[in-house]
């Protein structure tokens, strides 16, 4: 008998140790303050995305609540988590409920990203807010019942007996505003080569019952009006975050540009020290030395400028 609890605990649940070296935000909460601060100036880009009914601050809550259950989130950098929940903006799901944020580690480039993920829940929201009345997929076990025949009459016969762990298929049915339904059946190895080509984490093993309803879910979303959310949860286009990308950019230019250079401290062990410049020359192409400490100092300071002036606008 499935546990209904498996499709969370499978896909997202089980995504999540990928996530190591998770700090706990509980002893340390200013974590969560600085991601919270960091996240607010991006508001106005949220809105942009997010549906009329849908606040950007409802968002930024449902990721500082991911956060408090998944703390490995906080190994990603605020930039990752922001370009994330602008994703998560365009499909207008909850984060938590119908869509997720997962730590994965890139390997190459040795840092976290933020991903966005949808469950099924996510994909039948979707569809019902494009028109259809009802959508439901299910997978079938070895040793379920299970027929199914098209033509004039389609038809799905399916009766579970509650016993199986193999899954064999994975189906959805639509019904449409007219009263009409439309379905789709796959196999197994349909359904597997579609993980291997897709899935990041989901290669190997036992195909999960939660893949297979997923995949179907995914495949009856044709028969409804694509809508914007539709379109953006199936195809993933990046080009939603180019805004907010084009500020980051902008931003670390900033930073650069205002940042001061640190003159190079000669070694006094040199036997063969570079001749000094005159004072008057130094003091003419060299900013004033700061310290680390100074310098940190003067980046922070330009950041909350930059988030009040975004804030503002």
């Amino acid at each position: 008998m499935s546990n209904p609890a498996e499709p969370l605990r499978g896909e997202i649940g089980d995504r999540a140790r990928d996530a190591e070296h998770r700090p706990d935000v509980t002893k340390d909460p200013s974590k969560l303050e600085l991601l919270q601060q960091g996240l607010v100036r991006f508001i106005p880009h949220y809105r942009r995305l997010l549906p009329q009914h849908y606040e950007a601050g409802r968002l930024i809550t449902g990721a500082l609540i991911a956060c408090r259950r998944t703390p490995g989130i906080l190994n990603c950098p605020t930039e990752s988590i922001a370009i994330a929940l602008a994703q998560v903006a365009q499909w207008g799901l909850d984060i938590g409920t119908t869509a997720h944020l997962v730590p994965y580690y890139d390997k190459v480039k040795k840092v976290f990203v933020c991903t966005p993920v949808a469950d099924y829940k996510g994909y039948v929201e979707l569809i019902v807010r494009a028109g259809a009345r009802k959508v439901e997929g299910r997978a079938v076990y070895m040793g379920d019942h299970f027929e199914y025949g098209y033509g004039t009459e389609p038809y799905i016969r399916h009766v579970s007996a509650n016993a199986g762990t193999v899954v064999t298929h994975g189906y959805a049915i639509v019904w449409l505003a007219s009263g009409v339904f439309q379905f789709e059946v796959l196999t197994a190895g349909e359904i597997d080569a579609i993980r291997q080509q897709k899935s990041h984490q989901w290669k190997d093993g036992p195909l999960p019952a939660w893949y297979a309803r997923k995949t179907a879910i995914r495949q009856v979303a044709k028969y409804v009006p694509k809508t914007r959310q539709l379109v953006a949860l199936a195809e993933r286009d990046e080009a939603v975050v180019g805004s907010i990308e084009e500020l980051l950019e902008a931003e670390r230019e900033a930073r650069e540009a205002q940042r001061p250079r640190i003159r190079p401290v000669h070694n006094t062990d040199d036997p063969y020290p570079k001749a000094a410049a005159p004072a008057s020359a130094v003091a003419a192409e060299e900013p004033p030395q700061l310290t680390e400490e100074e310098i940190a100092a003067r980046d922070q300071e330009l950041d909350q400028q930059l988030a009040a002036q975004e804030g503002a606008r």
